[in-house]
């Protein structure tokens, strides 16, 4: 049917006009799916690429909160989703004393340590409620880059940058990852890292 054939040119086109001028198809503009996510905000475009692919969620009152930071929770969830690892057939388990069966970060934050992209912390605990600075947060997403880097490479993709000699010594390596692989192309300071802020 032409509805069928409509739907199937949108998702292959990059783009294509309507009669009306507006632009669909797979390169449109994305509306913004938060009301506190203007088009002109630097990382617009980027909320609402990973929110149509259903990587973020935004909060339940359909707010982003573009300016608070991450938490651990949160990162975990993003990661697993990011990288394709969430099982919705998992059952809720108790792997931290601080995660409930009942919390609704539970079965990823599971994933993640599973998977290695997070850990826990000796005391039999996650902290999910605790935000992440930027260095862990690259060290994260890092784990999903499959790329060759060495200490040397990562002192010298580091030192393009007016604080990289602030990374920390444990973070170099998958910070310089994430910084090689374009993770900081759209920041609104693209020569500060600030690795240690939230």
């Amino acid at each position: 049917t032409n509805t069928s054939i409509d739907a199937v040119r949108r998702t292959i086109e990059p783009f294509m006009y309507t009669p009306s001028g507006s632009i669909t198809g797979g390169a449109a503009p994305i509306g913004s799916y938060y009301p506190d996510v203007p088009e002109g905000y630097w990382a617009s475009c980027d909320i609402n690429t990973l929110t149509a692919n259903s990587i973020l969620d935004g909060y339940p009152d359909r707010t982003f909160k573009p300016n608070i930071p991450i938490s651990r929770a949160e990162m975990a969830t993003m990661a697993v989703k990011g990288l394709n690892l969430a099982d919705t057939c998992r059952s809720a388990s108790t792997m931290f004393k601080d995660v409930p069966s009942n919390h609704w970060a539970n079965r990823t934050i599971a994933q993640a340590v599973e998977n290695g992209l997070m850990s826990g912390y000796p005391n039999n605990t996650f902290k999910p409620d605790q935000s992440l600075s930027r260095a862990e947060a690259f060290a994260i997403m890092a784990k999903g880059i499959n790329s060759p880097m060495d200490e040397c490479k990562a002192e010298n993709i580091l030192s393009q940058y007016s604080d990289g000699n602030t990374v920390p010594s444990w973070a170099k390596i998958p910070v310089a990852k994430v910084l090689e692989s374009g993770g900081m192309t759209d920041f609104p300071s693209p020569n500060h890292i600030s690795p240690n802020r939230d």
